[in-house]
């Protein structure tokens, strides 16, 4: 079974999104939440393993930025 959610963060002047919330988790399994605003302010939850989440969230961010820098919209 696949599965895909869509994360619809709005466009704010000057490109400065509502941050979302980061809570860390301990206890028996550590983890973090992400809590993303969307555009429809409603909140997607992103949770897993802190590190994890950082670098996939760092390794997002290099691709968007690198795809920018080649101009690659399709």
């Amino acid at each position: 079974m696949q599965s895909h959610i869509t994360l619809i963060v709005p466009h704010e002047p000057g490109h400065e999104p509502t941050p979302p919330v980061v809570e860390l988790h301990r206890g028996h399994d550590r983890e973090a939440r992400i809590w993303f605003h969307e555009a429809d302010d409603e909140r997607v939850v992103l949770t897993g393993c802190p590190e994890c989440l950082v670098w996939q969230l760092r390794t997002t961010a290099e691709r968007i930025a690198d795809a920018l820098k080649r101009n690659d919209w399709r």
